[in-house]
C-alpha cells in the first residue's frame, strides 16, 4: 500500500517502433518480459537499454530497470519515454534515490519531462519531514502560471506545504475549496479529501505536542499527582483525521484511492485504538457486493491478527476463507491467500498450504514459487523450477527463488544448475554475494573445507553492505565453534561490524550474534544446551537485553534469559525478569508468551499463593491467546489439581478436548495425563482403573513421537504400580529399556533421566513380586551401561543396589531402596 503519484499520468505510455529491437518490443507487449531480456542479451544500444528497462519494470526489478534506463542519452528520441520510466522506478523503489534521478530532469529541454519531474520532486521534498527545500515547488508555481492545467496539482502541493509549516486552518480551507470545485476531475477532488485527512492528523499531533510541553509541574509540597505524557495524550481523540478517512471509504467504495485511505488509517493505528473504526471495518468486511472495499477490509483485519514480528500468533483463516468465497478476483484477496499459504509453509503445514494455494485465481510467478515448494518431485527438478521462477520474478521474490534453486541444486549435486544460478548474466554483485553466503550456510554443517573456501573468497571481496559482512563474520565464527570455541568468542568480541554497529543490524542478525556467543560460552564451560546454563551466559544475555533497542530483540533475549534462569532453578529471578518485560511491553504480541512463562515459574515456586497466581495467569493466557489456549488450558487444569480443585480441573479438560478434537498428539497426551491424575486422586479402585485406561489410550496413538512415548509409558507404569498391577508396570519399564537404542549413540541428560527412571522402576517391580535374583540381575545390567557415556554416580548406585539386594533378599522389597 505505497503512496501514488499526485499526477494522474501514465508514466510508461507511448512506444517506438525500433527496427533493431522489434522482437524485444513485441515480447514486452505480449507480457513476456523474461523472454525479452533473453533476446536483448549482449545488445548495448540505447534501444536495447530502453526495452530492457521496460522488461525489468514489468518484472518488478526496479533498481535494475533504473540502471538500464539511465544509459539512454538525453538527446535520443526514446529519452522522454525512458525518463518517465526512470521517474517511476525512482518513485516506487526504496533502493533508488529519487532526488538524484529527478533533479537533473527539472531543467530538461523536454517540457513534459521537466514539468513531471518538477511536480514529482516538489511532492518528494514535502514528504521529507525535515526538508526545507522548496525550490521545486517555487518552480512549479512558475510553470502553473504558463500551464493552467497544472493548477490542481499545485493546489494539492500547496496544501502539503501549508501543513508542513503548521498553517493548518489555511490548509483546511484550501482542501474545502478544492472539494467544492466541480470543474475538477473527481479523482482530484478525492485527493483533496485525503489531503484534508493528512492536515487533520498533523494538526492533532501538533496540539498534543504543545499540550505535553505546557503540562503543569508538580507544586512543592503538593500530594496531587501530575499526569504523565501518555495520560495527557490519551485525553485527545484523533477524531478529525480518522473521521475524514472513514467517511471517504464509506462514500467511495470503488475509488482508485481506496487502498491509500485504508493504508493511512492502518498506519495511524485507527483500527487498533478506535472502537468505531473497528466496527466500520467489520461492516465493510461483510459487504461482498462492494468487493474491492470488502477485500481490503479483510486484508487489514488479517494484518491486525498477525502483526509484523509477532512471535506466536496464529492467523484466523476466517478472513482468507471469506475473501476467497466473496471476492475471489480482487488483488487484495490474492494477497490474503498468499500470506496464508506462506504462513502454513513456514510451519510445515503443507496440506493446509495446498488448500489455500488452490483458492487463488489465475497464475503468476509468486503462485508458481509456492507451488514449486509443494509439488516438485525431487531436488533436481525443484532447482530448475526455482530458476525459472527467478527468471520471471520481481526484486523481492528473485532473491529467495535464486537461493532455493542453488540449495536444491547443491542437494541433488546438479552442478549445471549451480553454475547457471551463480553465473546469471544480469545478477548484481550484492545478489552474487548473498548466494555465496547461502552456499556457505549449506556447507557449514556438511563440509567445513568447502565452507571455509567460500568464506576465504568472500573475505577477499568488498562486502556490498554491513549486513552481509556481519553474516560472513558470523559464518566464520560458527565454523570455528567445534574446534576452537575460545577463538570464536574472541572473534565475536573483536569484530567491529558486529559490535560497533550491532543495533543497526537486522533483528535476526542481532539474535544470531548473541546465540553464537552463548554457544561459545557453553562449549568453553563444557555445558550442554538444555541443562544448567553457565553463569557467564546468563550475564551476557542480561547485558545484551539492556544494550539493544529493537523491542522484538529485547523480548526474545528477555524470554531466553528467563528460560536460562529457570534452568538453574532460579525461579524467583526468572519470574522477576518476566514481570519486568510485561511492565515494559504490556500489550505487545509477545506479552502472552511472557505471561505463560510467568505462570510456569509461579508453578515451579509451588507455594500456595504462587500456585493460585499461576492458575490465574494460565486462565488469562487461555482466554487471550489462540496459540497458547490449549497448552495454557492444560496447565491451568494441572495447577487446579494441585490446589485440590478436582471438579474444576476435570471440567476444564473435558471442555478443552471436546472443543479441540484435532489437537496435537503431544497436547492430547498432556491433557490425558492430567485427567488420569485427577481420577487417580479420587483414591478409589475405580478411579485408579480409569486413570490407567486414560493413559493407555495415549499409547494407542501410532503418531506419538518416541520421546513422548517414553513419558507416557513411565506414567502408565507408575499408575499400574500404585494399583498393585506390578506385571503391567514391569512390561512398561521393560519397553522403555528396550527402546534404549532410539536415544541414539549420545543420549542427552534428559534421555539418561528417562532410562534410569525406567531401570529403577523395573527393579522395584521385580522386588514387589519378590523376584530378588532377577531384580539384582536387572540392577547389574543397568550398572553396566556404556561406561563412557553413562553417569558414574548412577552406575555405582545400581551396582551397590544389586549387591545389597543379594545380601538382603530376605527383606521386604520396600526396605531395599538405598537412594
Amino acid at each position: 500500500m505505497k503512496p501514488h503519484f499526485l499526477l494522474a499520468l501514465t508514466l510508461l505510455a507511448g512506444s517506438a517502433a525500433l527496427a533493431d529491437t522489434q522482437k524485444a518490443e513485441s515480447l514486452v507487449r505480449d507480457n513476456r518480459p523474461a523472454d525479452a531480456l533473453d533476446a536483448l542479451q549482449g545488445d548495448t544500444s540505447p534501444e536495447a537499454d530502453f526495452w530492457r528497462g521496460r522488461a525489468l519494470i514489468a518484472l518488478g526489478r526496479l533498481q535494475e530497470a533504473a540502471a538500464s534506463l539511465q544509459h539512454i542519452p538525453t538527446e535520443h528520441r526514446l529519452y522522454p519515454y525512458a525518463a518517465k520510466g526512470l521517474l517511476y522506478c525512482a518513485w516506487k523503489s526504496n533502493s533508488v534515490d529519487f532526488a538524484v534521478i529527478a533533479t537533473p530532469m527539472v531543467t530538461s529541454s523536454n517540457k513534459e519531462i521537466a514539468t513531471l519531474a518538477t511536480a514529482a520532486l516538489a511532492e518528494h521534498w514535502l514528504r521529507q519531514p525535515y526538508s526545507q527545500d522548496n525550490s521545486a515547488l517555487e518552480r512549479l508555481r512558475q510553470l502553473a502560471r504558463e500551464q493552467p492545467e497544472l493548477q490542481p496539482v499545485l493546489h494539492l502541493l500547496e496544501i502539503g506545504n501549508l501543513r508542513n509549516r503548521g498553517e493548518f486552518e489555511k490548509a483546511i480551507e484550501q482542501c474545502r475549496l478544492m472539494e467544492a470545485d466541480r470543474t475538477l476531475p473527481l479523482i482530484m477532488r478525492q485527493r483533496a479529501r485525503l489531503a484534508l485527512s493528512s492536515v487533520y492528523y498533523a494538526k492533532e499531533a501538533a496540539e498534543k505536542r504543545e499540550r505535553v510541553t505546557a503540562r503543569p509541574q508538580k507544586q512543592q509540597g503538593s500530594s496531587a499527582p501530575v499526569a504523565n505524557d501518555d495520560q495527557i495524550l490519551s485525553t485527545y481523540d484523533d477524531g478529525k483525521g480518522e473521521e475524514t478517512l472513514l467517511h471517504f471509504i464509506s462514500s467511495h467504495p470503488d475509488s482508485p484511492l481506496l487502498e491509500e485511505a485504508f493504508r493511512r488509517l492502518h498506519e495511524n493505528g485507527a483500527f487498533q485504538s478506535s472502537e468505531y473504526a473497528g466496527v466500520k471495518l467489520k461492516e465493510w468486511m461483510a459487504e461482498p457486493l462492494k468487493s474491492r472495499r470488502a477485500s481490503l477490509a479483510l486484508l487489514i483485519q488479517q494484518h491486525l491478527q498477525t502483526p509484523e514480528g509477532a512471535l506466536e500468533i496464529t492467523p484466523d483463516v476466517t478472513y482468507a476463507n471469506n475473501a476467497a468465497a466473496t471476492c475471489p478476483h480482487e488483488p487484495a484477496t490474492r494477497t490474503i491467500l498468499l500470506e496464508q499459504v506462506r504462513w502454513f509453509l513456514e510451519r510445515g503445514q503443507t496440506h493446509e498450504a495446498l488448500l489455500y494455494l488452490g483458492m487463488i485465481q489465475g497464475d503468476d510467478v509468486l503462485k508458481r514459487f509456492y507451488e514449486n515448494q509443494l509439488h516438485s518431485p525431487d531436488a533436481e527438478s525443484t532447482a530448475r523450477n526455482y530458476l525459472s521462477c527467478a527468471r520471471d520474478a520481481s526484486d523481492t521474490l528473485r532473491a529467495p527463488a535464486l537461493t532455493n534453486a542453488l540449495i536444491c541444486a547443491l542437494r541433488s549435486g546438479d552442478t549445471a544448475t549451480q553454475e547457471a544460478v551463480l553465473n546469471m548474466p544480469d545478477i548484481t554483485k550484492e545478489q552474487h554475494y548473498e548466494l555465496l553466503l547461502a552456499r556457505i550456510a549449506y556447507w557449514l554443517d556438511k563440509d567445513a573445507a568447502k565452507a571455509q573456501a567460500d568464506i576465504d573468497f568472500l573475505r577477499s571481496q568488498p562486502a556490498p553492505n554491513m549486513q552481509l559482512q556481519a553474516d560472513l563474520e558470523m559464518d566464520q565464527a560458527y565454523l570455528q565453534l567445534r574446534h576452537a570455541p575460545g577463538t570464536t568468542r574472541e572473534l565475536l568480541q573483536q569484530s567491529a561490524v558486529l559490535n560497533d554497529n550491532l543495533t543497526k543490524l537486522s533483528d535476526e542478525r542481532q539474535l544470531r550474534f548473541f546465540a553464537l556467543q552463548e554457544e561459545a560460552i557453553r562449549r568453553i564451560s563444557g555445558t550442554e544446551d538444555g541443562v544448567d546454563a553457565p553463569r557467564e551466559a546468563i550475564d551476557m544475555i542480561q547485558q545484551a537485553a539492556g544494550k539493544v533497542r529493537s523491542p522484538r530483540v529485547v523480548a526474545v533475549l528477555t524470554l531466553h534469559l528467563a528460560s536460562l534462569q529457570s534452568s538453574r532453578g532460579q525461579h524467583v529471578e526468572a519470574l522477576n525478569t518476566l514481570h519486568m518485560l510485561l511492565r515494559k511491553y504490556p500489550k505487545s504480541d509477545f506479552a502472552e508468551r511472557a505471561r505463560y512463562m510467568a505462570a510456569r515459574e509461579s508453578e515451579f515456586i509451588a507455594t500456595p499463593d504462587s500456585l493460585k497466581r499461576a492458575a490465574e495467569l494460565y486462565e488469562l493466557c487461555a482466554s487471550r491467546s489462540e496459540e497458547l489456549k490449549i497448552k495454557a488450558g492444560i496447565r491451568h487444569a494441572a495447577v487446579l489439581l494441585r490446589l485440590g480443585h478436582l471438579e474444576d480441573s476435570e471440567h476444564i479438560l473435558v471442555r478443552l478436548m471436546r472443543n479441540n478434537p484435532d489437537m496435537r498428539p503431544e497436547d492430547k497426551v498432556l491433557a490425558n495425563a492430567v485427567l488420569a491424575n485427577n481420577k487417580a486422586l479420587l483414591g478409589t479402585d475405580e478411579g485408579r482403573a480409569e486413570a490407567i485406561h486414560i493413559v493407555g489410550q495415549s499409547l494407542t496413538d501410532a503418531t506419538l513421537p518416541t520421546w513422548w512415548r517414553y513419558r507416557v509409558l513411565l506414567h502408565h507404569a507408575t499408575l499400574c504400580s500404585r494399583a498393585a498391577r506390578h506385571e503391567e508396570a514391569l512390561r512398561d519399564y521393560e519397553e522403555v529399556l528396550g527402546m534404549k537404542p532410539a536415544t541414539g549413540e549420545s543420549p542427552t541428560p534428559a534421555d539418561w533421566h528417562i532410562l534410569y527412571s525406567a531401570g529403577s522402576g523395573a527393579v522395584m517391580q521385580l522386588l514387589y513380586q519378590k523376584r530378588y535374583a532377577e531384580a539384582a540381575e536387572k540392577a547389574d545390567q543397568i550398572a553396566a551401561w556404556n561406561p563412557e557415556r553413562a553417569e558414574p554416580a548412577k552406575r555405582k548406585q545400581f551396582s551397590d543396589w544389586a549387591q545389597y539386594i543379594r545380601q538382603t533378599n530376605f527383606l521386604e522389597a520396600s526396605d531395599v531402596l538405598p537412594f
